[in-house]
């Protein structure tokens, strides 16, 4: 399979007027076309530092990042990027919301509205179009920031901690969405998570990051079949196995943060 992303020898130090701070030690990885890659890791351990890198959002201090074999310098407008609180505007209705990464692209009206209605259907909110965002519930929301992500199909999706705010049975509709999503488009997509559980149910590869300052400490295959039943995977003898083989990884580098 050929390499969507191709992170080589990255590396984030940020300075102050008294220190110089590592952040994440040198990473390389590989993450193919059409694959699901968590990463996972004790809070300040780069995770997300390193998403945000893939982004283009913030520069690396050394080595290079290639998103489809082009060097990323600046924004990186070929990605769609989901974070934990969404960007809704609360002046426009979730369609217009859903509609508006398009407008910003100049892509005609009708066009818009087709991919929009679209959309809306996608992620189960047929009907909710014309509702602002103070009318729908933390899941809603969630699902019309999803479809705003998806709103010009960028081949690569990355999404830092998306479920995160919300509560236990909500978070288990969404990444059961977003496994259908992933099994129907075979985008390539990186998900930051606290959450080990998270990770197992839903991505092809976890990589587990080492307490500040970051460093890949494992990298691990789920060879778990899709489609996945995230609501019933967790009483899967095989997600057990690996849960408690991974947490072992785990454990020690929350303690060593929390220390």
């Amino acid at each position: 399979m050929t390499a969507t992303i191709k992170i080589q020898g990255v590396s984030k130090t940020f300075a102050t007027r008294s220190t110089i701070r590592e952040v994440l030690r040198p990473v390389s990885l590989e993450i193919e076309d059409g694959e699901f890659v968590a990463f996972v890791g004790p809070s300040g351990c780069g995770k997300s530092t390193l998403l945000n890198m893939v982004a283009g959002l913030i520069p690396t201090s050394s080595g290079e990042i290639l998103h489809c074999d082009k060097p990323v310098k600046g924004a990186n407008t070929n990605v769609g990027y989901m974070t934990q609180a969404d960007s809704l505007l609360p002046w426009r209705t979730a369609d217009d919301n859903i509609q508006l990464p398009l407008k910003l692209r100049g892509a005609p009206a009708e066009e818009r509205r087709k991919r929009g209605e679209e959309l809306l259907n996608a992620v189960g909110l047929a009907g909710f179009g014309s509702s602002f965002p103070n009318e729908l519930s933390g899941g809603m929301r969630k699902r019309v920031a999803l479809a705003q992500v998806l709103a010009y199909d960028p081949k690569t999706i990355l999404m830092d901690e998306p479920f995160g705010a919300l509560d236990a049975q909500l978070k288990l509709v969404m990444q059961s969405e977003l496994a259908k999503l992933h099994d129907r488009s075979k985008k390539t997509i990186i998900f930051v998570t606290h959450d080990l559980g998270e990770a197992i149910a839903l991505a092809d590869r976890i990589v587990i990051f080492g307490a500040r300052p970051g460093r890949v400490k494992a990298i691990e295959h789920i060879d778990i079949p899709r489609p996945r039943d995230v609501f019933k995977l967790r009483f899967d003898p095989r997600y057990q196995v690996i849960y408690e083989k991974l947490w072992e990884r785990l454990a020690p580098e929350i303690v060593e943060e929390r220390s």
